[in-house]
């Protein structure tokens, strides 16, 4: 606590009294009738003496009022204004300097996720990426999103161009900001965004929620547990978006991110198909170009029934392994898998559109064609009814 009491008066336009309430902090407080108070409303706060060692700061500096102004209500719709001391040069040689009072709006109240997406410029968002990211780069898409009905939220996210330096430290905190109805709350608000896309920066405003929501309330909170799952879908949507239209900006998110991506393919199974959909592998098709599932089950050879993967450190030591050579011998092409979260997603992977995944290293794979098949069968059976042909 800040303060040792804490004092309204409000005094309604048109009533003869005002009402004073007053409160120590300490479970109770009064009310009381007031006949003699301006109209409109005021709150006075008694504020306890600075004290460093509980961490008590001077709140009468000019300084910590616009810090804490610009922290918590920087977007809020109101203005906020203070008085600011200013001093002047003397007028004349030997004379004094001249003391004025100004008020000053110490907020800026430019909530860009409240404004229409057209109406925002690419300046603006980009400036205001880099603000709230402290990044240097510009971001690779904007995603502004609008939610009405049971409850009501606005947010403004955005995919980072480049991976932060912290990326794969799973304590790093997460770049999604919790505003309610324009005041901060917090500034890595976890429960908003899955672990895997901590990379994601951006704003979520929730019209609902208390202000003095706290962390633990949040993990049980069912508006802000539905907020995440439509924040996660539209994230995903909208790099599948990426993938189809803009396969320059895709291939340089999936560099950047996608060995983070792929950590849900553990861990979000609601949304596994769209991961697997939205995910890219390097394979022995291409030297240089990953491919998606899909393109790999459209290039499966007649009579293929599985996408077949190797896992290993590098693609040089893959390559190498005599576990492709009879593959490479049936031409089928090989998933080669090389990121540390590889060998543990195809774990919970199963299959891809009906085709199941299997490792060449691993199981009794079958490398028979359907004509391969069909011709070793014949042979048998010429084989099995041999003395009764003869």
């Amino acid at each position: 606590m800040v303060a040792d009491k804490v004092e309204l008066l409000t005094h309604k336009a048109g009533d003869s009294e005002a009402t004073r309430w007053e409160s120590s902090g300490e479970g109770t407080y009064t009310i009381e009738s007031v006949d003699d108070a301006p109209q409109g409303t005021s709150v006075t706060l008694h504020l306890k003496p600075e004290d460093a060692e509980d961490e008590l700061h001077d709140y009468t500096s000019d300084w910590k009022i616009k810090s804490l102004v610009k922290q918590y209500s920087d977007f809020i719709a109101w203005p906020i204004r203070m008085e600011v001391e200013r001093r002047n040069p003397a007028a004349e040689e030997g004379g004094e300097e001249v003391v004025t009072i100004e008020t000053e709006t110490i907020n800026s109240m430019k909530a860009l996720w409240a404004r229409p997406k057209d109406e925002v410029s690419e300046e603006e968002y980009k400036e205001f990426y880099k603000h709230i990211a402290h990044a240097w780069d510009d971001p690779l898409e904007v995603i502004a999103m609008k939610a009405e009905g049971t409850f009501e939220y606005q947010a403004l996210l955005f995919i980072p161009s480049h991976a932060p330096f912290d990326m794969f430290n799973r304590d790093a905190k997460v770049g999604v900001q919790l505003y309610v109805k324009r005041v901060f709350i917090m500034g890595d608000c976890d429960q908003l965004m899955p672990e895997y896309l901590r990379f994601i920066k951006g704003v979520v405003d929730a019209q609902d929620l208390s202000l003095n929501v706290s962390r633990e309330i949040l993990q049980q909170d069912r508006q802000i547990n539905a907020i995440r799952r439509r924040l996660t879908k539209k994230v995903l949507s909208t790099i599948k978006e990426l993938q189809s239209e803009r396969a320059d900006d895709y291939r340089t998110f999936w560099t950047q991110f996608g060995r983070v991506v792929k950590e849900g393919l553990m861990s979000d199974f609601d949304n596994q198909d769209t991961l697997l959909q939205i995910s890219s592998f390097a394979s022995t098709h291409s030297e240089e170009d990953a491919t998606t599932l899909a393109e790999y089950v459209e290039r499966m050879k007649e009579g293929q029934e599985q996408i077949f993967y190797a896992t290993g450190e590098t693609r040089q030591q893959l390559l190498k392994s005599p576990h492709l050579e009879a593959f490479r011998a049936k031409g089928y092409e090989v998933l080669l898998l090389t990121d540390p979260v590889d060998e543990v997603w195809v774990g919970s992977v199963t299959e891809f559109d009906g085709k199941p995944l299997q490792s060449v290293a691993k199981g009794e794979v079958d490398l028979d064609s359907g004509e391969d098949k069909s011709e070793a069968e014949r042979e048998e059976q010429e084989k099995e009814f041999a003395d009764l042909l003869t």
